[in-house]
């Protein structure tokens, strides 16, 4: 009698793999013989690395336009005449739509292709970078960073789903820990290159480069990755409004986007003004500006690895955040108090050790989604989104009160009420992951 299995949702199939989204792996008669591309490597037991590289590579190139409004922000206001807090609103408005749309933009994800999504979403990022580049006044920019976040959030919830869709599971925690640094990545890549390019160019000059890059790479993307046929087409499940609402009432997954909140509200909240920080509080050049965030951002990146490889030799999760949420605490204390040398070296050791809570939750989120990766992704992004947006709002608000002194008590208060979300997603029951979407 012929074998059938059951995902956890209740659907049956004769191969396991048909529930993944993929196509079997017992090849039909007539089939050609064994040969598949790289992007088809989950068909036949194997990671498909070509895949993850190029989805991790295009969240890297999303994150630099994030990245470019850090380090062209006192730039911005000069030119547009603008005060910090209404400068913190040009970083906050990308992230507008990650804060309210993130679930439902997972779902559309798994409707129609992960694939399909990433490639939209560069282009979307691109036309808008264009169009911010031409803008005269404030408003027309705040439209533009609103598009780009569309075109963001695109990206940053197709990657990660795609990427749990064609790796295996000995190879996932690590590679989705590893997702976590496309974030700093980006950021990092933007606010090294962006002071050499605003030099010659202008932001607006910034601004249209970046979007050249990210068109260039959408074709290469979507001509790479078009191979790769085998991955998971559409005949899958569809996803609706029901899977947010599941993805609302489990725990684990809401703890998972608060973490991830409270997070971003202390990391990007605080390096998204600290270019604005160095330049007002100790003038320095904006060459060494770019430098001294760049190389803090970048440390982020051996956070978010080592947060992957600590899983994979069995560390706690809790006991992982709970210690990195602890020391950016302290690191927040430091940065706004400090001589420049004192404040770089915080922010350095903030963003390193910080990243450990990203990887820690990415790597997570298979363990608590079930079939519904695709919306407790969009779920973890909205939570990623919601200190996105506060962080640069509440800290710029109290420096304009009170100065930049009294800037750590807004990350010393999303510390702590990160730690006691750890401490709630540690009673959480776990949901193993299982792929029913379109990973094309």
């Amino acid at each position: 009698m012929k074998k059938t299995y059951r995902s956890p949702s209740g659907e049956t199939a004769a191969d396991p793999l048909a529930l993944s989204g993929l196509k079997s792996a017992t090849p039909a008669a007539g089939a050609s013989p064994p040969g598949t591309p790289p992007a088809a490597a989950a068909q036949t037991g194997t990671t498909a690395w070509l895949m993850v590289f190029l989805a991790i590579f295009a969240g890297i190139l999303a994150a630099t336009q994030v990245g470019k409004a850090h380090i062209a922000l006192p730039a911005i206001r000069s030119d547009l005449k603008l005060s910090l807090v209404a400068g913190s609103w040009l970083i906050s408005a990308m992230n507008f739509l990650g804060l309210f749309g993130a679930s439902l933009v997972g779902i559309l994800a798994a409707r129609y292709g992960f694939r399909r999504f990433i490639t939209l979403g560069l282009i979307v990022l691109a036309v808008f970078g264009f169009y911010g580049s031409t803008a005269a006044s404030e408003v027309p920019l705040m439209i533009s960073r609103f598009f780009e976040g569309v075109g963001f959030m695109m990206v940053i919830i197709g990657a990660p789903s795609l990427i749990a869709a064609v790796t295996q599971e000995k190879d996932r925690r690590f590679v989705l820990g590893a997702w976590g640094a496309f974030m700093p990545g980006g950021i990092a890549l933007a606010t090294w290159v962006a002071p050499s390019v605003m030099a010659h160019a202008g932001w607006r000059g910034l601004w249209a480069w970046g979007a050249a890059v990210l068109l260039a790479f959408a074709v290469v993307f979507e001509a790479l990755t078009r191979r790769g046929k085998g991955v998971a087409v559409g005949t899958a499940q569809k996803r609706s409004i029901r899977d947010i609402l599941l993805a609302l009432t489990n725990p684990g997954a809401v703890c998972l986007a608060m973490i991830f909140g409270c997070y971003t509200l202390q990391h990007l909240g605080i390096m998204a003004l600290f270019p604005s920080f160095l330049k007002d509080r100790f003038h320095l050049p904006a060459q060494d500006v770019g430098q001294l965030d760049s190389i803090a951002m970048t440390s982020n990146i051996l956070g978010n690895v080592a947060a992957g490889f600590l899983l994979q030799r069995g560390f706690s999760r809790s006991f992982l955040m709970q210690g990195a949420l602890l020391v950016m605490a302290l690191c927040g204390l430091g940065i706004f108090n400090l001589p420049w040398q004192g404040s770089f070296a915080f922010a350095f050791v903030l963003c390193c050790v910080g990243g450990i809570v990203p990887g820690c939750v990415l790597a997570s989120v298979p363990h608590f989604s079930g079939t519904q990766v695709a919306a407790v992704n969009g779920l973890v992004v909205q939570g990623s989104n919601l200190g996105i947006v506060l962080g640069p709002l509440l800290i710029s608000s109290v420096v304009a009160h009170y100065g930049w002194p009294f800037a750590p008590v807004v990350s010393v208060a999303g510390a702590l009420l990160g730690a006691a979300f750890v401490f709630a997603l540690s009673r959480c029951k776990q949901t193993a992951f299982t792929s029913a979407v379109p990973a094309h």
